[in-house]
């Protein structure tokens, strides 16, 4: 019952906290190296709340172990 009461008065607090108006920006670039892989991305403004996202990248892969016979690598295109 408490657990109960606990999670409905979060809800209606929930109910009247406000966030700050989020808006989009015009268009934003960025690149994003990792471990195994790098990606070049760019976001462009539809509407003042929508923005579509493209991304591109490189992907690599690397196994081995007692189940395989050999070490081995991948690299694949990545597309969004």
């Amino acid at each position: 019952m408490q657990n109960f009461l606990i999670t409905l008065i979060l809800f209606i607090l929930s109910l009247f906290m406000n966030a700050q108006i989020a808006s989009v920006e015009p268009s934003t670039n960025s690149v994003q190296v990792g471990f195994l892989g790098i990606w070049v991305n760019n976001e462009t403004k539809l509407t003042n709340s929508v923005a579509l996202r493209a991304e591109l990248g490189v992907d690599s892969a690397l196994w081995g172990g007692t189940h395989y016979t050999r070490t081995g690598y991948l690299f694949t295109q990545y597309l969004l």
